[in-house]
């Protein structure tokens, strides 16, 4: 007969000690504190949060043999770690919730199955133990994510994830995201990353993406070859392919956005842009139009309040297949400022991500003004910095830093035509703005 420890309304404390048991469940009102470099080992059983768990310097190790839907850290509480081990001699564990790990996530034996939900890694927190056997992947979504200042990184692999970074430029604050969805309509391997510094234009880097074999998903190793996406549809990379150590290395990347790679000719163009604009003090339209569609059900529209953890709030419906451009738009009523991604879904269930947006609330939308539009040679901008102008292709055309005052940006050379405006905040963050240059 299994075991469960079952803490009710009390605080219980663990120090310097090995406590073993056959599950465990944290009750609302109750509080685990582990002071010391406790080391808890749950065998064959769940992890259950739905009080309070202070983790100190403690390992909790998840053992056994048994099946990953009777491996679980779950619970209603989302759960921080200190150190968390997986080491089973067999099946994945599965996650019910959100984790945060402040120091070490190691994957001794045994993998993760996130089931659509999110790991992060704290400031000092780290992935390790990655191998074919040891892996992290989804059932249904998910992804691990850390954020870490970049200041002129030299192969810096943020959390260990397998994307080495190195350039002379100082990135400021970086949020590495990697998933496991396909991308492209399925085309792509079972990776991909979202890289979002906070400086994010006129770069020189040099990337490492690394993959696994379990990851390829039909593609040709032989064939792979890096893409990228920086919302306007996926752009080979023609990198470097290192089919023994399971690596593509592409120098001079001018910017960062979403990667992944596929031996596949082409993946589909899809998004053409995606925007938020605030419409009013509590409504914000939503447009994106897509260059063509296959197999499109719809649009799932997401909004986060931390850029993080992500709500379903709508759902547009896609035009199947079609190779014509199609116009999307989508009113949420909201206040606050808010972040926004669209998840793409397939009518065979496949889906990917776009790109994430995000609209300032009222009272930080005057503070960025962006006239005149249309214009026919220069553009002013009040109030932002690090302005960067795409064409609908998702070519970078202009770059240039900017005061919080008033600065100004030539488009005189540029050829008539719509353009997708980026400026950053004074409080870091990105918002886009459509111009016409006549």
């Amino acid at each position: 007969m299994k075991k469960q420890l079952v803490i009710l309304i009390l605080l219980l404390s663990f120090s310097h000690c090995l406590v073993t048991a056959q599950g465990i469940v944290i009750q609302g009102g109750a509080h685990i504190n582990i002071t010391g470099g406790a080391h808890l080992v749950i065998t064959d059983a769940t992890f259950e949060n739905e009080g309070t768990f202070s983790a100190g310097t403690s390992t909790v190790s998840m053992r056994g043999s048994i099946t990953s839907a009777n491996a679980q850290i779950t619970g209603s509480t989302a759960t921080t770690f200190y150190n968390l081990e997986v080491n089973k001699s067999a099946e994945a564990i599965e996650l019910g919730n959100n984790i945060n790990v402040d120091n070490t996530l190691s994957l001794t034996s045994g993998s993760v199955n996130l089931k659509g939900n999110t790991i992060q890694l704290n400031s000092n927190g780290m992935l390790t133990g990655v191998t074919e056997s040891n892996r992290i992947f989804c059932g249904s979504g998910g992804t691990i994510l850390k954020s870490q200042d970049l200041n002129a990184p030299s192969a810096v692999d943020v959390g260990g994830f397998g994307f080495a970074i190195t350039s002379g430029d100082n990135l400021g604050s970086t949020t590495v995201t990697m998933g496991f969805e396909s991308q492209g309509g399925g085309q792509s391997i079972n990776r991909f990353y979202d890289i979002q510094p906070t400086n994010n234009s006129g770069l020189d880097v040099t990337v490492v993406f690394s993959y696994l074999d379990s990851e390829l998903n039909s593609n040709s190793e032989s064939g792979l070859d890096l893409w990228k996406n920086d919302g306007s549809g996926w752009v080979e990379q023609s990198a470097t392919l290192d089919a023994v150590n399971n690596t593509l290395t592409k120098s001079g990347i001018t910017g960062f956005s979403i990667f992944t790679a596929t031996s596949s000719a082409t993946l589909p163009v899809e998004l053409l842009f995606f925007e938020g604009e605030r419409t009013g003090f509590s409504e914000i339209l939503l447009s994106w139009a897509t260059a063509n569609e296959l197999n499109n059900e719809g649009f799932e529209i997401e909004e986060s309040f931390d850029g993080v953890n992500f709500n379903k709030v709508g759902f547009v419906e896609g035009a199947g297949t079609t190779s014509t451009a199609q116009d999307y738009s989508f009113i949420r009523r909201q206040q606050q400022a808010a972040y926004y991604r669209l998840r793409q879904v397939d009518f065979d269930g496949r889906f990917e991500y776009s790109p994430t947006i995000y609209t300032p609330n009222q009272l930080d939308e005057v503070q960025i003004e962006v006239y005149p539009n249309p214009t026919t040679d220069f553009l002013f901008i009040r109030g932002g910095s690090d302005v960067s102008v795409y064409d609908t292709s998702g070519a970078l055309k202009r770059a240039r830093q900017t005061s919080s005052i008033l600065d100004s940006i030539d488009l005189r050379e540029l050829a008539e035509g719509v353009y997708l405006v980026k400026i950053s905040t004074p409080d870091g963050n990105l918002i886009s703005k459509r111009v016409i240059k006549q």
